[in-house]
């Protein structure tokens, strides 16, 4: 039973999920959902389209700058509106010439209006007015080398650029602004494998800019090998984590982290592509994997169901101070509050949220969750439809219905199942095309 409920209150539950309906989600680890950009279908180039998104941040005046990797953009939209009101690289047309991109990873708005864009396929960081001109740009041969792999770009306080470096060249640069000259070229201990992403602590992110161990500090997430470090100014290592392994979850068994940013003073926002948004510590070798903030929870860790993310890549502050995931897996942008107690009640988890959706199922999203015993789920959608339960076939790799449900709109529907698998899958497919939102609570 859902903890909360003695006995099952349909009422209540329907009445919960309704409320849910006309405002920002309740996710099952007890975040909230405040908006999203990206609708994962075929069409991924079309209205609201993104394809692998990679990167994006929150600008002051609430529009969202971005990364659209696989379309060959950067975009800035507005979330509520899902306008695009800014873009720089043909969508869906990888190149080097005027307006065009090739893979970019990673896109900030500098302070002068400009965007600072590390263009990964094209092995450049380009700077890109409003207007779409070329007015800086940094290449290998510009620092001596055949060629950099930018990952990711930062512009600091102190008119530098912070570069994260990829496969082909696994360094993390800082560089003058606009000299090129560089001033720190780290290499890390051991040796970076896939450094994708590298920030300096900046004045307004910290308490005290005395603090020893954080202020004006690198850190450093390198993808292959999962450490985490951290720099001291001058280049020098304060500590690299041990390899990381969240909860023994077999995805992420490897340890890959994708981002790190700055959550609170002396604490860092770290990324892992299948468990989400995590807390990890400037000045200890440590990680915090229960201070969750968004994403995926193994049973192992006493966690419900996974919520959004297939395949976290980068992840940010907001300017007031929640978080912007970009899910690469999903081709969306979620904007979340976090919630950092550890044991929050059930919430409905969204299968559909006022989209149009036709009734062959190709566009149906679906929500990878861990189930080991008889599970009951109570779904409410404003359409009528059918509900599929899959299962993960391991030696195919792929998931295939083995149960159904139909749905009436309006109406709470209880299913429960007797199926023991490692891995389910739910998804909702309306009776006819139609604007559908839908949710499901999981006992």
């Amino acid at each position: 039973m859902p903890v909360g409920y003695k006995a099952v209150d349909y009422d209540r539950l329907a009445k919960v999920i309704r409320e849910e309906l006309e405002g920002f989600e309740l996710l099952p680890n007890g975040s909230r959902l405040l908006a999203h950009y990206g609708i994962g279908v075929p069409d991924r180039s079309g209205e609201r389209g993104l394809n692998g998104p990679r990167d994006a941040f929150e600008l002051e005046d609430g529009t969202w700058l971005i990364t659209d990797m696989l379309n060959h953009r950067v975009i800035e939209v507005e979330p509520k509106t899902g306008e695009i009101i800014w873009q720089y690289g043909t969508t869906g047309k990888p190149g080097s010439g005027p307006n065009q991109l090739n893979n970019p990873f990673s896109a900030v708005r500098m302070p002068n209006g400009s965007t600072l864009i590390a263009d990964r396929g094209n092995k450049r960081i380009i700077e890109v007015t409003p207007d779409k001109q070329i007015v800086w740009s940094l290449t290998g041969s510009d620092i001596g080398v055949s060629a950099i792999d930018p990952t990711s770009v930062q512009f600091t306080e102190e008119k530098t650029v912070v570069i994260g470096g990829g496969t082909a060249y696994p360094h993390v640069l800082e560089v003058s602004y606009p000299s090129k000259k560089v001033i720190l070229d780290l290499t890390g201990n051991p040796a970076f494998s896939f450094p994708t992403y590298a920030h300096k602590i900046q004045s307004n992110e910290v308490k005290d800019t005395t603090d020893f161990y954080h202020y004006r500090h690198i850190l450093v997430v390198d993808f292959n090998t999962g450490y985490f470090y951290n720099f001291n100014p001058d280049g020098t290592l304060v500590f690299a984590t041990y390899r990381y392994s969240p909860f023994g979850y077999p995805f992420v068994g490897r340890g890959s982290l994708e981002c790190v940013d700055i959550w609170s003073d002396r604490t860092a926002l770290l990324t892992s592509p299948w468990v989400g948004a995590i807390i990890a510590y400037v000045k200890e070798e440590r990680l915090d994997t229960l201070a969750l903030l968004f994403g995926n929870k193994s049973p192992a860790a006493g966690g419900r169901a996974p919520p959004l993310v297939q395949d976290a890549g980068y992840c940010h502050r907001t300017p007031d101070g929640n978080l912007l995931v970009s899910d690469y897996g999903s081709d969306t942008v979620y904007k979340v509050a976090p919630r950092l107690d550890k044991y929050v009640p059930p919430s409905p988890l969204r299968l559909w949220r006022g989209e149009s959706i036709s009734t062959d199922g190709a566009a149906t999203p679906s929500f990878t969750t861990t189930y080991v015993n008889k599970k009951t789920f109570y779904i409410y959608s404003n359409q009528a439809g059918t509900l599929y339960i899959q299962v993960y076939d391991e030696a195919n790799l792929t998931f295939s219905d083995v149960d159904s449900v139909s749905v009436p709109a309006g109406k709470l529907t209880t299913y429960s199942t007797t199926i023991g698998a490692r891995l389910m899958r739910l998804r909702f497919v309306p009776s006819a095309t139609a604007t559908v939102s839908a949710w499901a609570i999981l006992e």
